[in-house]
């Protein structure tokens, strides 16, 4: 057997399908909870699609310090966010074919009180995960981690919300049918393939993926 391979990312809140494709390739994923967070970035935030377009759905963190560690990241409750949240959720996918089947879970996972960004985000990937059928082989960092700690391809960072399309090299998203539009909308928040696909995501993550080539 070879040697395992690992990658190392950050822990992204209903994460993007290319995510997926990606971890797909690897063994193990590592979310890297010790780094520094970064405004504008899948951290807190997902793209869904709604009747007008992609809509992206915002969690609004506290910020008390220049450089804080994601895992200590607080969200900011003072702020009315959790139904609006939702509410996008409900809009975008409502009478979607699987929402009868996850949707009750996700809203009393998004309305339930939680405090650290990080439990949020974990919480919501752990109900996908179920939701979808995926195998579960994500661990949490417990420090930041230095290329020299042991041998991982580090990918932190390299998903943004500013290129919708994908960044990873050899991405390429498969096609299946979406609520809305009449052209098909790559790369949205799993959530568009749990609830329009329901048992059928992992083939369609599979079929996005490809085989890692560094």
């Amino acid at each position: 057997m070879g040697a395992e391979k690992i990658v190392v990312c950050e822990f992204p809140l209903l994460p993007c399908i290319e995510y997926f494709a990606v971890w797909e390739s690897f063994d193990k994923v590592i979310f890297d909870v010790h780094e520094n967070y970064i405004k504008q970035s899948y951290r807190n935030r997902c793209i869904v699609l709604g009747a007008n377009g992609p809509l992206a759905l915002t969690v609004p963190v506290r910020h008390t310090a220049p450089k804080i560690p994601f895992h200590e990241v607080l969200i900011d409750n003072s702020i009315s966010w959790q139904r609006p949240f939702w509410k996008g959720i409900l809009s975008a996918y409502g009478k979607s074919p699987f929402f009868e089947f996850f949707g009750e879970d996700f809203q009393t996972a998004i309305l339930s009180p939680t405090d650290r960004l990080l439990d949020f985000n974990e919480k919501l990937l752990s109900l996908c995960l179920k939701c979808a059928g995926l195998s579960d082989k994500f661990l949490q960092s417990e420090k930041y981690l230095l290329a020299k700690d042991f041998d991982f391809t580090d990918l932190r960072s390299k998903i943004s919300p500013k290129s919708t399309n994908g960044e990873i090299d050899h991405f390429v998203p498969a096609v299946y049918q979406q609520n809305f539009g009449s052209e098909f909308v790559p790369n949205l928040s799993i959530l568009d393939l749990i609830f329009c696909e329901g048992p059928n995501t992992l083939h369609i993550i599979k079929k996005s993926s490809v085989k890692w080539p560094y």
